[in-house]
């Protein structure tokens, strides 16, 4: 299995173009799932940005807290910052992009990289732990420990908790099917 770049980010909203992203955090795994680094940060409003209140009553950030205010970046500098994290961690192989519900993330990502004339770094595969969750508990498989319900919705800890749930997942199909586990790491 090529290296993993679990991806989370909170936004002032759904709209990657009318919206921004306001904390970036992220981990690369290797083959094993064994998080090799991470890496997060604040991310400042793109000009013209739509704050979308529901957005941020999720994700609880105060953009006029002083943390924000003295550790929040200019998004081209986050945006390049990742780029080159990302392609220094993962030199051999274009990696790919795991997270709940990733198709958001690299939906707000893909439009930073394309107004910076960036090439997107990864593999087209994608791998949705939400997706594979809901398919566990609609099947009545052995459920996943960790329930989503206390969601920290909070960039690094998202990506440390989607970690936790690919490793308790690889561990239930090793569980169950001994010969198979070891095409999952």
């Amino acid at each position: 299995m090529p290296k993993m770049v679990i991806l989370d980010i909170e936004t002032t909203g759904l709209d990657p173009i009318k919206n921004s992203m306001i904390e970036l955090g992220a981990v690369i795994t290797d083959e094993n799932l064994t998080s090799i680094t991470d890496m997060v940060t604040y991310v400042k409003l793109r000009e013209n940005t739509v704050i979308n209140k529901s957005a941020m009553e999720v994700n609880q950030i105060n953009l006029n807290s002083q943390a924000y205010g003295l550790f929040a970046i200019d998004p081209r500098i986050a945006v390049f910052g990742f780029n080159s994290w990302v392609l220094s961690n993962c030199e051999g192989g274009k990696p790919f992009v795991a997270g709940w519900n990733p198709s958001f993330d690299v939906s707000f990502m893909r439009s930073y990289y394309k107004e910076y004339g960036l090439e997107w770094p990864f593999h087209y595969r994608m791998l949705d732990v939400q997706s594979i969750n809901a398919f566990v508990d609609n099947f009545n498989f052995t459920s996943l420990k960790s329930v989503r319900a206390a969601q920290k919705h909070r960039a690094l800890d998202d990506a440390f908790d989607v970690l936790s749930r690919l490793k308790e997942l690889r561990s239930m199909i090793s569980n169950k099917y001994p010969n198979k586990g070891d095409c999952l790491g």
